[in-house]
């Protein structure tokens, strides 16, 4: 890792010291080359691999479900009308089958006139077609596949991106006229699975292009020092894919037109319909300028910016999967619904006290947990702890293994950050040496029950605190506490 640090700095501090800003599209003959290093290639196209993988895997999955949802479905509707279930569901399994081949072999980059558009594989991908055209870009024989296997990783990530709303906007499509169906038939509550599974997966495809959106997800972030220069503000305000579409400031001889994305209007369209309409006046060309100012300064004021390099632009909030308005759901969503299980773990340790009672030395209960969500409000766990001694009193202090422990746990949100904990415990005491491990009588038991209240320590680490009710404590020889208290942290 360090290794790999040290490349990408020696990377960085050569190009900020040696790349020439140019004063056009093409290279001057004072520009230097760049030895440009061959790990950062491999983790691009690694980390951008590994996404539109997990993106794919997941697809399938998300296809297979809705495809058994359906099945449901049309054996419902055929007891109450056989003909409608046929008509309504015939060709509907090979539609799925359809979208899953495509899945396993479509990956094209669609070019600017199909592409959804994604800033950052627009920014990355004119980046190389940049350190390429502009002569900076030298690499070693070695290195030439893993500069092709980058790019290609870029274009796969680019193909999932366009599969994933062609087949969202196949899922709305088919849920439009699915529910229709339905609801004439008294079939609502049977389709909630249906519209469930259409939720969940258009947040997944959310969640999938935010990924791209990251340059830290893709390995992307070392290439900002590129992309921060004037000379490739000025290329990719001339030859991105955005430069397609807008006149981008800063450009001199833009794409506008050649390559227009799907759906949207060029600038030179809708220059020539204003003309064709108000004429070409000069009063006609400074209204639709100070308008479009007024434009971008109001949707300046709602955020959500848009990740281009040194251009200002800006989009209004989230729109939902690929720019259409995701409706509320008639559900309470499961943020979780679409983690994996590694990602559902939260890992703990906490930390309880309990005095000495004359028998027990006083002695500290140091636990670690490992947690796992079932939603964002339920969590199921187990809990494994150490029982260390510290003697009598100050006087007479003296470290000591007092035993170990062991139980589970589950915790549920009350409101905000209160939480309902209740588990059962195991405690071995070692008290009598001649009371082995193995005998179960030597095990204290716990039935705990109570508050537990959560609050923020970093980004990524909560604090809590526990007080808990034992209510098997008067069983224990001699008796234990009746409240329980503890602190902890769970990351």
């Amino acid at each position: 890792m360090r290794y790999i640090l040290r490349i990408i700095t020696a990377f960085i501090i050569f190009l900020s010291n040696n790349l020439v800003a140019l004063s056009q599209d093409k290279p001057s003959s004072v520009d230097h080359v760049l030895q440009f290093p061959e790990n950062l290639l491999g983790v691009l196209s690694k980390k951008t691999g590994a996404i539109q993988e997990k993106m794919t895997k997941q697809t399938a999955r998300y296809i297979h479900q809705l495809q058994k949802q359906e099945d449901k479905l049309q054996k419902k509707l055929s007891r109450k009308d056989s003909a409608a279930a046929v008509a309504l569901f015939n060709g509907s399994r090979e539609k799925y089958d359809q979208l899953l081949a495509d899945l396993k072999n479509d990956h094209t980059d669609a070019g600017p006139r199909g592409n959804i558009y994604s800033s950052q594989l627009d920014s990355l991908k004119t980046t190389f077609k940049y350190l390429g055209q502009a002569g900076v870009l030298s690499l070693s024989s070695g290195a030439l596949k893993k500069e092709a296997d980058a790019r290609q990783a870029l274009n796969n990530a680019q193909g999932s991106l366009n599969q994933t709303a062609r087949i969202d906007q196949f899922l709305q499509e088919r849920q439009q006229l699915l529910q229709t169906k339905m609801s004439q038939f008294g079939l609502d509550k049977a389709f909630i699975s249906f519209k469930k599974q259409v939720y969940y997966y258009q947040e997944l495809a959310e969640g999938y292009k935010q990924m791209l959106e990251n340059p830290d997800a893709i390995g992307a972030k070392a290439l900002d020092v590129v992309k921060q220069s004037p000379a490739f503000q000025r290329f990719f305000s001339n030859h991105s894919e955005l430069a397609g579409l807008f006149v981008l400031p800063g450009a001199t001889d833009p794409d506008v037109g050649k390559d227009a994305m799907v759906g949207v209007q060029t600038r030179k369209a809708i220059q020539n319909e204003i003309q064709g309409k108000y004429g070409k006046t000069a009063n006609v060309q400074q209204m639709v300028t100070k308008n479009v100012r007024d434009a971008q300064t109001k949707i300046g004021r709602q955020g959500g910016a848009l990740n281009l390099p040194g251009i200002p632009l800006s989009l209004p909030g989230r729109s939902g999967s690929y720019g259409q308005e995701v409706a509320m759901p008639e559900f309470k969503p499961n943020n979780q619904h679409n983690r994996s299980f590694m990602e559902r773990l939260e890992f703990g340790i906490n930390l309880q006290t309990i005095r000495t009672n004359g028998y027990w030395p006083a002695t500290s209960d140091i636990g670690l947990s490992m947690g796992y969500h079932l939603s964002d409000n339920n969590t199921i766990g187990i809990r494994g702890s150490f029982n260390m001694g510290w003697g009598a009193n100050w006087q007479h202090m003296a470290l000591s293994a007092q035993g170990a422990g062991g139980g589970v746990f589950w915790n549920a949100r009350i409101k905000g950050s209160f939480w309902f904990t209740a588990g059962a415990e195991l405690d071995y005491k070692r008290g009598n040496d001649h009371i082995v491990i193995s005998n179960y009588q030597a095990w204290q038991k716990r039935a705990l029950a109570g508050i537990t209240k959560k609050y923020k320590v970093g980004r990524r680490m909560q604090g809590n605190m526990q007080l808990l009710v034992d209510f098997l404590h008067a069983s224990h020889v001699p008796a234990t506490p009746f409240l329980l208290f503890r602190i902890g942290y769970s990351f």
